[in-house]
């Protein structure tokens, strides 16, 4: 009657997914953050965006991490048998929840689900900042809660195992989840040798958590699957020189004949010491972006870790430095990346 604002509120109607995750790995706190590009289903589906919002149209609406870049699927799971949170009225607010144990979820989700879902929106995120290939734009099946133990394996899918036998949920563990799918990325840019993949997807791994340790707490005990700062590792410093001091011939080998992962630490440690060098000379942060830079950007012309082989990283790696298209008058960071990779005898 007098004209007086009594009420105001924003009246466009929103909706949101999200879902407790370990911000790295098993021993973290679960925090609540947002399930990227979900695809939600009601009247009609709609995919949510980076932050997990969409317009919220009304009436019964599910999602079940399934989006746009990745779908979850779960291996003989309960409570639900795959991950699925609804709402019927009200906000549009979708919660897939906290907690659940391995195959049993929490009447939403299991964390693996979760987990594998978030982490590997995150990493495919960051490589987008420096790469446009097809594959970042295709839809990647993530198998979570397999009924084995102390592994994980990419085989065009993401495949991560239950808890047992020493070990944690491998797809509860971030650096295990960018591990896997940088196997992908290696495989769908250049590519290379055995050795070369695993090193590859070891230092995609370290420049989403800018930690040396691949997979803290893959162990039970604590122990990661692999540390390639040669200062801190068990098994020190790696080089073509003292292989077959440090690495075995047995199993699957590399390009020198060694067992793949150990031979590839070769270049994870060549991939750290840089890291570190650049940190150095520019900054925490300038350094690892410029890190990031020349890493993701080097991988269409990266074939071995070798520079005796076929498209050597060395190459790439100076070519993605370079800022003028004359390699004559040296790139940036030539002296850094010659220094790391001289060091390890590549």
């Amino acid at each position: 009657r007098t004209g007086e604002v009594v009420g105001f509120r924003d009246v466009n109607a929103y909706g949101s997914v999200k879902g407790g995750v370990y911000p790295r790995t098993v021993t973290d706190t679960e925090v609540a953050v947002a399930m990227p590009f979900s695809s939600v289903t009601g009247e009609s589906t709609v995919t949510a965006d980076v932050a997990g919002s969409f317009t919220y149209s009304g009436g019964t609406i599910s999602s079940g991490l399934d989006g746009q870049f990745f779908r979850t699927a779960c291996e003989a799971c309960s409570g639900p048998a795959q991950a699925e949170a609804s709402v019927a009225l009200g906000s549009g607010r979708l919660d897939f929840g906290l907690g659940g144990l391995d195959g049993v979820a929490n009447g939403f989700s299991t964390p693996a689900e979760r987990n594998a879902y978030y982490h590997l929106n995150q990493v495919r995120l960051v490589v987008k900042k420096w790469l446009s290939i097809p594959w970042l734009e295709s839809n990647i099946g993530i198998n979570v809660n397999i009924q084995d133990t102390c592994n994980a394996v990419w085989t065009g899918e993401a495949n991560f195992f239950r808890s047992g036998d020493g070990c944690n949920n491998t797809g509860e563990i971030s650096d295990v989840m960018y591990h896997e799918w940088g196997h992908g990325l290696d495989g769908n840019t250049r590519g290379g040798d055995g050795a070369t993949g695993e090193g590859t997807a070891d230092v995609v791994s370290m420049h989403v958590t800018r930690s040396p340790l691949v997979g803290p707490y893959f162990r039970t005990n604590g122990s990661p699957v692999r540390n390639i700062d040669f200062a801190t590792s068990s098994r020190g410093f790696l080089s073509v020189a003292n292989i077959a001091s440090k690495c075995s011939t047995a199993g699957s080998t590399g390009p020198l004949g060694y067992e793949v992962h150990c031979e590839g630490e070769i270049y994870g440690q060549t991939g750290w010491d840089l890291s570190q060098a650049l940190t150095a000379k520019h900054g925490h942060h300038t350094g690892w972006r410029v890190s990031e830079r020349i890493f993701f950007n080097s991988l269409p012309d990266a074939g071995s870790y070798l520079s005796t082989g076929s498209f050597p990283i060395y190459d790439a790696y100076v070519n993605a430095d370079d800022d003028n298209g004359n390699l004559a008058d040296g790139t940036p960071n030539g002296q850094e990346i010659f220094d790391a990779f001289d060091a390890h005898g590549i």
